[in-house]
């Protein structure tokens, strides 16, 4: 059975009291722990047990104690370990035994007694000092007058954590092990390739005992590995700061009245920020009792802070400080002044779980072109994938139905999630609203945001007043599928005043028309497949590999004719002709002439459904006579017919039922097939009956026997 934990400690100091009940705690938990016996510790060099135990343990617990450097064996022993960290990625967790930090870090107090007992061996007294001032760097414990007990169990309760985490990330790599590691976004909690999930910085004597500490424990019980340090003295920032810093998925910096005061603080600052640009490092300020524009515009205390620091020869330095307060004072984050800081620190520790928790979304494996479109979204539109702008967007992508609207936006929906305080993806938006009504949809937008906070809300006036009220200061990412009237983009997403800087509002429609109508920043037409990328699409489904088989290409190029670049009736047909013969295939293309599809035909059938009269007329003259025609010649057509044909084909087109190129209208082929199968609905045995006959061999039968009635409105 592999060891999980080993503790390194000074016996003297604390083998029978805080050590033996540390080790009794463990136990309990069923964490199979390393304690050294009395007997093993003889001369100064290691016993193989030790290394052995040392090598083979997940997670090493330093007791640092006053006696601890005194230890050469101790000493020995931690070279160890920080060699073992760096090598082996083991975790380690210091535990500063009634010693302050600083003692530890540069060998002062008894760990500077302790050197001077130890004669002159330079070499190995600098790995000695090395490895304390790399341990003392590490966030861990800091034991002096608080609970014992309590401590031991937090201690627990976090390598219990650390064990679990690292055992699913482990389990999680061993399936596929060819395949490459997920993205740190794309995982629950676990660290990844972070030593920690938190970077705290903040003014240790503004907030290190109230506001910080409580959110510090409340990180802490929800398992979020979270770096803090309270007692760093002196102007340079260490370098063990430094790489925390980097090290670190996430930033929070609480911007208290004397921050500025702090030349390390500001130090740290401008570092977190140059690694906001460099690195994407997610960073949200917390201005806790000062006012953001305070610390935008550095006035009040800032300015005041300022000020002093230029008055102190720090004028050199001011600048880059500057621009690291304007930057980080125009993020979103949170504004702790006139409400109870528990609710605040609830409100932060609920975020950050949520953006180390994002969902991903599901979608197919085969995404064929969406690199390309992806590129062109980006190339078009740089603001809404570009993480540092502070600009609040929306955008539309719009399209007919089965064109791959909805794929699109998942896809950069879960590459862009990481990025957001919030992110909140609203599917089926139509459908909802008409069976369940807007009201339900405002709730579920407002239980993502806050899924444990009571929302009372009993009519969709007071739903926009509390979504505007919770996501004004939030940067979100909001995303509305399948979006049908305006009514539902005004319950939802009315304006660009409810979301916080940055946030980006992603809304997917059949209908341009309304995206126009609210203003949407960017309009994005999805794009049917080109031949190339319909043939690969089409054989994943239809041959499970990337090409036809071999005698199946006249065929597939038969199908992918017929459906023009539509990635659903690529998707369906492709999945329905799987394992058939060809001489299956050939019988099922002759059926679909004639005979659509039921799958493809419900989904395109929606766009025509919610045409009025007039414009349902228009739609199948199109399709039965005008496909391909010129624009002005169908315009004085339709308008003989009193089909007021300027503002049907505007209608037609914003619905993408058609488009006008080159002053020819075009529709795509599969809505031409359902307009002409339209018409012969209901009374598919007699098409004397029809309104339009199109099929030269129909009109042929219908004119040599006679079976016209007043039914018929053209004939092509």
């Amino acid at each position: 059975m592999e060891l999980r934990c080993f503790l390194s400690f000074m016996g003297e100091d604390t083998r029978h009291n805080f050590t033996d009940h540390l080790y009794r705690a463990l136990n309990r938990k069923g964490i199979r722990t390393f304690r050294d016996a009395e007997e093993l510790r003889k001369g100064e060099e290691i016993a193989p047990e030790l290394l052995k135990a040392i090598e083979e343990s997940r997670i090493c617990l330093i007791i640092l104690s006053k006696n601890y450097a005194r230890s050469r064996w101790c000493l020995n022993e931690l070279v160890k370990i920080m060699e073992w960290r760096k090598s082996m990625r083991q975790l380690v967790f210091p535990i500063f035994y009634h010693v302050e930090p600083s003692d530890v870090r540069r060998q002062t107090g008894s760990y500077e007694q302790a050197f001077e007992r130890h004669g002159r061996n330079p070499d190995q007294i600098q790995w000695w000092r090395a490895a304390l001032t790399e341990v003392a760097n590490i966030s861990g414990w800091h034991l002096q007058d608080g609970s014992e007990a309590l401590v031991i169990e937090e201690i627990t309760s976090t390598i219990c954590r650390s064990l679990n985490r690292e055992l699913l990330h482990v389990e999680k790599n061993l399936v596929g092990m060819d395949c490459p590691r997920m993205s740190s976004s794309s995982s629950s909690t676990s660290i990844g390739p972070w030593d920690y999930e938190v970077f705290l910085s903040f003014k240790g004597k503004d907030t290190s005992h109230n506001f910080t500490d409580n959110l510090y424990a409340a990180l802490y019980r929800k398992g979020i590995h979270t770096f803090r340090i309270d007692d760093l003295r002196g102007e340079d920032i260490a370098p063990g700061l430094l790489y925390a810093i980097e090290k670190s998925r996430l930033v929070l910096v609480i911007l208290s009245h004397n921050y500025a005061r702090s030349n390390w603080c500001l130090d740290e600052l401008a570092r977190i920020m140059e690694c906001r640009e460099e690195m994407g490092k997610i960073v949200f300020p917390v201005f806790c009792h000062v006012d953001p524009s305070h610390v935008r515009y550095q006035k009040g205390s800032y300015g005041e802070a300022f000020a002093y620091h230029e008055r102190n020869g720090f004028g050199h330095k001011t600048q880059r400080w500057r621009a690291a307060l304007s930057e980080v004072g125009s993020l979103s984050g949170w504004h702790v002044h006139d409400w109870s800081e528990a609710n605040y620190i609830e409100d932060i520790t609920h975020v950050i779980l949520m953006r180390f928790s994002q969902k991903i979304l599901h979608v197919d494996k085969k995404l064929i072109g969406m690199d390309y479109r992806l590129d062109q979204l980006e190339e078009n539109f740089p603001q809404i994938i570009d993480p540092l702008s502070n600009d609040v967007r929306m955008v539309g992508i719009y399209g007919f139905g089965g064109i791959g609207k909805t794929t699109i936006a998942k896809v950069l929906y879960n590459q862009i999630a990481a990025q957001f305080m919030i992110a909140s993806f609203i599917a089926n938006v139509r459908e909802d609203s008409k069976s369940r009504g807007l009201l339900h949809l405002q709730k579920q937008l407002l239980q993502d945001i806050l899924p444990r906070r009571k929302n009372f809300i009993s009519n969709v006036d007071e739903g926009i007043h509390m979504i505007k009220d919770r996501l004004c200061f939030k940067k979100v990412l909001l995303v509305l599928d399948d979006v049908d009237d305006l009514n539902q983009l005004e319950a939802l997403a009315g304006d660009h005043n409810w979301f916080g800087l940055g946030s980006r509002i992603i809304v997917t429609t059949r209908d341009k028309h309304l995206l126009e109508v609210h203003e949407m920043d960017a309009l994005y037409e999805a794009k049917k497949l080109d031949h190339k990328e319909a043939v690969e699409l089409f054989s994943w489904n239809a041959f499970k590999q990337n090409h036809p088989k071999e005698d199946y290409e006249i065929v597939t190029n038969s199908v992918v004719h017929y459906v023009n670049g539509l990635p659903l009736g690529l998707k369906v047909l492709g999945s329905f002709l799987y394992g058939k013969t060809i001489h299956q295939w050939k019988s099922e293309l002759h059926k679909l002439e004639r005979e659509p599809n039921r799958e493809i035909q419900c989904v395109l059938m929606r766009s025509y459904d919610e045409l009025d009269r007039t414009q349902k007329q228009i739609f199948l003259d199109v399709a039965c006579f005008f496909n391909g025609e010129d624009k002005d010649f169908v315009t004085r057509i339709l308008d003989a017919c009193n089909f007021f044909a300027e503002s049907g084909l505007r209608v037609l087109g914003d619905k993408c039922l058609i488009s006008i190129i080159d002053n020819n209208i075009w529709m795509h082929d599969l809505l031409q097939h359902m307009g002409c199968g339209i018409v012969g609905q209901k009374f598919p045995e007699d098409p004397g009956k029809w309104s339009r006959l199109c099929y030269p061999e129909v009109v042929s039968r219908v004119l040599t026997r006679k079976m016209g009635t007043k039914a018929i409105k053209g004939i092509l």
